[in-house]
């Protein structure tokens, strides 16, 4: 079976080097045995999982009312998965409810200890039911587990306004298989009405809580399967994807919400993406029945907010396109012999659907995404859904967020074509430069002139209050991002305004050669053009010369130029977003922080997408003009040099790196990392981020603390 996106999450798959293949798990994650003493099942743990895994499941959560039942002996690693977890018997008393009694039973699933519920072993009336959902949910992500509400029927279990007391995301059972559960709802003899689970399911991920759906045995009776009034296995599960069969994939892939939940359809192929849903579906006839994929017919209703039914499509490959005002969307499907199967929401609203599933006081590893590293050091890390940094400001995520909906990199949004048209490419990127350019120039009041220095066209960005008496005779050379291809004249004004404001200093942004018109040494060429007209006004220690990612990396090179060419070295200069060298060799930042900033896994090491788009050329790219941070000889004639970086940054590994070498050859060098800022929104970003104003300081107060005067 083929899986494309993460379910629920809305998460593109892209194959990270070394990445395991996913597999599908068939589980039950509702089972009772006779364990213990006074249990109201009628086989043992080692007689429920024997029947399970002849019967085609690969895993089984064994639930006991009270109880942890011991599993270790009863896992066949690599073949059959047995989960220990209880079930949480909540009931209070309350008039008016069936025989006096409310119920609200949860599930904790891989807890590392039994959850008493609350009055236990007598029911409270104290207590509401939406009080005991959050006292056992809590209690179980305490416990390192995972919870699951189980059998929320309305006549004797929870209303709705009990389930959104609860706010930590929960597994639901949209389906039990237990007789007479009221799964698909109805009207009493009293004329009350109670909704199904799945209706039940809806408004809860209406009004925005994350649950995951899944379907469950609830089995008691291991023996009576001629009686159909017997809670026997075998009529509900859910199929799990995940990369192995062992318990950390699993958790990681119940809390990622990559299963669908079935009573008896199969999945053989599902794919979500920013476009739409589709499935390939199929009947998994085993071990009771004979009929053929052929015989069944299938109806398949897509789902969207308040129960909303989008479309309703018959036959084995259904699909749906997003509008992008569902809410969410999922699919129900229905065969012609009353079997179902639900897939996981996918979230249209920006929801978080990641964090909150792993409580700060779980068992240490129980639940931690374990990597595998081979013996030439490569490390192979299960797929993960990564938060956003709780240690970073709220407007550094927004400003994460808006910078990767202006990169069209959003889960709601159509991902972005891969142009190789340069001309094209750059519109795009002067698109969200102007952009850029015209929030910062809003924040910090500068005159923009252009003026062509030693034929070579730059502009002059000034603050409006003026230049200050201390910075007279100084000045900023600045280097502008954007790979050697793109950004010229509007990226470098968006990077120069801020510092030119803030610092009260004049600075010359270099428009400089790129590719793939010109190629190496053509940028470091019209850089020292440049510096040697402004020698002609400026001191060689007076000026400073910063650049964000290329032109972080073309700073290092210019500074390595002049070391040949006859020319000062300047006064001090930054290094914001990269390091001194290009020669694709990004780090473990270029697979670990790169997809966390929106870039694909390995884009430094990958290079660009065209091979005459590369600026170095024929050139050796470790050559000490090109990645002067590989030759300590060019290095300890740097100036002090200022790096910045941040931890969602691609390229953060090659700003530690030169870092280091700098240091090690005697070299004044300050190394600043922001927490959960991507590739150069220290340099771009928006004024009323605190972690950009604080780069921003460190970057002023930087050069005039070095510059001489």
């Amino acid at each position: 079976m083929r899986f494309i996106v993460a379910l629920g999450v809305l998460l593109i798959a892209t194959a990270a080097v070394g990445q395991q293949p996913l597999h599908w798990y068939k589980c039950n994650t509702h089972t009772h045995t006779a364990w213990f003493a006074g249990s109201d099942a009628n086989a043992s743990g080692d007689y429920s999982a024997q029947w399970y895994q002849k019967h085609g499941y690969q895993c089984l959560v064994i639930t006991d009312h009270e109880h942890l039942t011991p599993v270790d002996t009863l896992n066949k690693p690599g073949e059959f998965l047995v989960i220990r977890g209880q079930e949480i018997t909540q009931g209070i008393h309350e008039d008016g409810a069936p025989n006096g009694i409310r119920w609200a039973h949860v599930n904790g699933i891989n807890t590392n200890q039994a959850i008493m519920p609350i009055g236990y072993p007598n029911m409270p009336n104290d207590v509401s039911l939406g009080a005991t959902y959050v006292r056992n949910v809590d209690a179980v992500y305490a416990a390192g587990g995972i919870p699951q509400i189980n059998h929320p029927t309305r006549i004797a279990g929870p209303r709705l306004e009990d389930l959104l007391q609860i706010q930590r995301p929960f597994l639901f059972e949209v389906f039990n298989a237990f007789p007479h559960i009221g799964s698909f709802g109805g009207v009493d003899d009293k004329g009350v009405v109670a909704p199904s689970f799945e209706t039940l399911w809806d408004s809860l991920l209406s009004r925005g809580k994350v649950a995951w759906g899944v379907a469950s045995d609830d089995v008691h009776d291991y023996m009576n399967f001629d009686d159909p009034n017997a809670p026997t296995p075998g009529k509900a599960w859910i199929v799990v994807r995940a990369p192995e069969l062992t318990l950390s994939a699993v958790m990681q892939a119940l809390r990622q919400g990559q299963f669908y939940a079935s009573s008896g359809v199969a999945l053989n192929d599902y794919q979500a993406d920013s476009k739409g849903i589709s499935l390939t579906l199929d009947f998994p006839c085993g071990w009771h029945c004979t009929a053929k994929a052929t015989d069944v017919l299938f109806r398949t209703r897509f789902i969207g907010k308040d129960g909303k039914v989008l479309a309703e499509v018959t036959g084995t490959a259904p699909s749906y396109r997003f509008k992008g005002n569902e809410g969410y969307v999922r699919a129900s499907v229905t065969d012609s012999d009353g079997h179902r199967a639900w897939t996981q929401p996918v979230f249209l609203d920006h929801r978080d659907s990641t964090s909150g599933w792993v409580s700060a006081s779980a068992a240490p590893t129980a639940n931690l995404v374990q990597p595998t590293i081979d013996e030439d050091a490569t490390v192979h890390i299960p797929p993960v859904d990564v938060p956003f940094s709780d240690l970073a400001s709220p407007q550094a995520k927004k400003n994460f967020l808006d910078m990767m909906r202006a990169k069209g990199l959003l889960s709601d949004q159509t991902p972005p074509s891969s142009s190789t048209d340069i001309k094209e490419i750059r519109r795009q990127v002067d698109e969200r430069a102007i952009s850029g350019l015209q929030r910062v120039r809003a924040a910090f009041a500068v005159d923009i002139r252009p003026q062509v220095i030693a034929g070579v066209q730059t502009d002059i960005v000034t603050p409006k209050n003026g230049i200050a008496p201390e910075n007279s005779n100084r000045v900023l050379i600045n280097l502008h991002g954007g790979g050697m291809l793109v950004g010229a004249r509007y990226g470098g004004q968006e990077e120069s305004t801020p510092i030119a404001s803030l610092g009260r200093i004049k600075v010359v942004t270099v428009d400089y050669r790129m590719a793939p018109e010109a190629h190496f040494p053509a940028a470091s060429e019209d850089v020292a053009s440049v510096y040697r007209e402004l020698l002609k006004t400026y001191e060689s220690g007076n000026i400073g010369i910063f650049g964000c990612s290329s032109g972080a990396v073309l700073t290092g090179q210019s500074v390595a130029w002049f070391q040949t060419h006859d020319l000062p070295i300047p006064g001090a200069i930054g290094l914001f977003g990269e390091g001194a060298m290009d020669d694709d060799r990004g780090g473990d930042a270029d697979f670990v922080a790169a997809p966390l900033g929106g870039y694909p896994v390995g884009a430094i090491r990958a290079g660009q997408p065209r091979k005459d788009w590369s600026y170095v050329g024929a050139a050796d790219a470790k050559g000490p003009l090109i990645s002067p941070a590989r030759h300590p000889d060019v290095l300890k004639a740097f100036p002090p040099s200022l790096l910045i970086s941040g931890t969602r940054d691609l390229a953060m590994s090659t700003v530690v790196y030169t870092h280091a070498q700098l240091v090690d050859v005697g070299v004044d060098a300050e190394l600043h990392v922001w927490e959960g800022v991507p590739h150069c929104a220290y340099a771009v970003g928006d004024a009323d981020v605190p972690e950009t104003r604080q780069a921003w300081k460190v970057i002023t107060t930087f050069f005039q603390h070095h510059l001489g005067r």
